[in-house]
């Protein structure tokens, strides 16, 4: 009974560890934001590419200790000016 109880304690471990890898607060934690596209409506949807964000556009961008900011589209920057 013994050596499965520490398999199944060591399969529970396991999986702990992978969902807090997957857990997208532990990605904010490094350093990285999310940042969603609101609509007039207030409705909100993930902004994966800056295409998806026109010019005018309202964003709201979530960063590690859960703080925010809103802000405005106002353009593009070339890729060069990123990172």
């Amino acid at each position: 009974v013994v050596p499965r109880l520490a398999a199944a304690r060591a399969r529970v471990d396991a999986a702990g560890r992978a969902l807090t890898a997957l857990d997208p607060t532990a990605v904010l934690a490094r350093g990285y934001s999310l940042t969603w596209i609101e609509d007039a409506g207030g409705a909100r949807r993930l902004v994966r590419d800056a295409s998806e964000a026109p010019d005018g556009a309202t964003l709201r961008t979530v960063f590690a200790r859960g703080d925010a900011l809103r802000s405005k589209v106002v353009g593009r920057a070339p890729k060069d000016e990123g990172a």
